[in-house]
């Protein structure tokens, strides 16, 4: 929890201005890890690439396997200006308190990058050695899309045709009180798949002239048109096969009426698509 508190009150805030990209406090974030950690660094072969992301190999018995990737990232997003006095402790304080770690990246996802150092350093103690090699990357513009840091690591295991086993990222919470029927129990959500994302764009074309004369249609109109026709036509309601699955395992878990609905997705299905459509945290799902 120390340890975790100390990452936290490096303010590691990547941002897509390149004028507000402060890099200083990601280097110092890894020269503190390798001073925390000495093991890991002198067990294991670590590469800084792009100067702020850090990548980590440990060999395996047998090279043959394909290698399993660990990955968290190291940036934040900023703190909306004029909020820091809403906070409970400060965003970078890295407060220990009342049973908690506070600050930015507690949960988003310093944790996962402490985590795993931890992980490392326990088994390196026990004289532990993986079966097949294991990668760890550590990305420094992961929460703006990855560009400099994710990006660039990715085509360079691809190019020296590293075969990859299975990747294990930031994943779910353990929940309290998501679900009352649960009695009290909590639900540790297990994510096994990520959403993807388009970004389209829209260009609308037009005469020039003078604001004093507008045509009945201008080219802001029928960009606005075409964007409420996007809104106004979402992707249809449908169950994948991840929250299918979520369904079967919370579903003995529940009272009969709801184990019923859970387990008749065929029949009640419409049922639990507009339950769920209220609201835009279930929605997303």
């Amino acid at each position: 929890a120390e340890r975790l508190g100390q990452a936290i009150r490096f303010p590691t805030v990547s941002s897509r201005d390149a004028a507000l990209f402060d890099r200083a406090p990601f280097v110092a974030l890894l020269d503190w890890f390798e001073a925390e950690y000495p093991a890991v660094y002198s067990e294991l072969r670590a590469e800084r690439r792009a100067d702020h992301s850090l990548l980590l190999h440990w060999p395996g018995r047998d090279a043959s396997l394909p290698v399993g990737l660990f990955l968290a990232h190291l940036d934040v997003v900023p703190v909306e200006p004029g909020t820091e006095g809403d906070w409970s402790y400060p965003p970078f304080g890295g407060a220990v308190a009342e049973g908690h770690i506070w600050g930015r990246g507690a949960l988003d996802v310093k944790s996962g990058a402490v985590a795993l150092h931890e992980a490392i350093t326990l088994l390196l103690a026990a004289d532990f050695q993986p079966e097949r090699g294991l990668w760890f990357v550590f990305g420094h513009d992961e929460e703006i899309g990855g560009a400099e840091g994710a990006l660039p690591i990715a085509r360079w295991m691809e190019e020296r045709g590293q075969q990859v086993g299975f990747v294990i990222d930031e994943g779910g919470f353990v929940l309290d009180g998501v679900f009352p029927e649960l009695g009290g129990r909590p639900l540790a959500m297990v994510d096994i798949a990520e959403k993807g994302y388009a970004t389209v764009h829209l260009r609308a074309r037009g005469s020039g002239g003078h604001s004093s004369v507008p045509p009945p249609s201008t080219s802001v109109g029928r960009l606005a048109a075409a964007l409420a026709r996007l809104e106004a036509e979402p992707f249809p309601l449908q169950f994948s096969g991840p929250v299918e699955q979520q369904f079967a395992y919370l579903a003995p878990e529940m009272p009969f009426l709801k184990r019923l609905v859970l387990r008749n997705l065929w029949l009640f299905g419409g049922l639990v698509k507009a339950q769920l459509a209220a609201d835009p945290k279930t929605n997303a799902m």
